[in-house]
């Protein structure tokens, strides 16, 4: 015959750990991921403005003309997208 008294088991706290460190496992991926996303962009960003730079400073191949940006080649200038 069973006791009256037998306490029920209670849930174990491994279970409440492995969600906690599965969300924080997810919180550090994700902003990795955010820093990783901001330097790229931060990189684009001075690329962009090197070029712009470049080319309003008029170098030997390139140049900003009216908001246009031009390249020089053998025969002449083309365009090369806008400043």
């Amino acid at each position: 015959m069973a006791a009256a008294n037998t306490p029920k088991p209670t849930p174990s706290t491994f279970a409440a750990d492995d969600a906690l460190a599965i969300a924080t496992a997810r919180d550090h991926a994700a902003r990795a991921d955010r820093a990783h996303t901001l330097l790229v962009q931060r990189q684009l960003v001075e690329q962009r403005r090197a070029t712009r730079d470049a080319a309003k400073a008029g170098n030997a191949n390139e140049r900003c003309i009216a908001g246009q940006r031009v390249r020089h080649v053998g025969n002449g200038w083309v365009q090369a997208g806008g400043c």
